[in-house]
């Protein structure tokens, strides 16, 4: 791929997209998705009972299950670009990257999308120090 590739390959490998992006996140990508709700607003606007955090509730079950929808919608297109990208052999599922020494032999293996439950421990857990809301750092 680097071969055939030059400079495309280089500029992929050297992407950094913390620095280019800053956090990428669902909010801050093209056709991402974006809350309905700000923080402001939850807590303005929302319940009037003690027990009830509007906040978690949005972003942990409204919002994630918006992403996750979303996940699975695009599943199929994503890892077939994946794919293509990395000339992945459509039998054997691999492909070789580098200089072709056999050094950068890697398998394809396509894994599933994110269940519910271990999206929102991951956002609670992984992401907790993220600007509110933190659903969208799931990818």
């Amino acid at each position: 791929l680097a071969k055939k590739q030059g400079t495309a390959w280089k500029n992929l490998v050297a992407w950094n997209s913390e620095h280019t992006y800053g956090v990428v996140r669902q909010d801050t990508i093209t056709n991402g998705v974006t809350p309905k709700f700000t923080h402001k607003q939850l807590t303005e606007h929302g319940s009037s009972s003690s027990t009830f955090d509007a906040h978690s509730f949005y972003d942990y079950s409204e919002y994630l299950s918006q992403i996750l929808l979303l996940a699975h919608q695009v599943d199929h297109d994503f890892h077939k670009s994946v794919q293509q990208i990395f000339d992945i052999h459509p039998r054997t599922k691999q492909a070789q990257l580098g200089d072709g020494d056999g050094d950068g032999m890697v398998q394809y293996i396509r894994g599933p999308v994110k269940l519910m439950e271990r999206a929102k421990n991951k956002a609670e857990n992984d992401y907790s120090e993220e600007q509110y809301p933190t659903a969208p750092c799931i990818l």
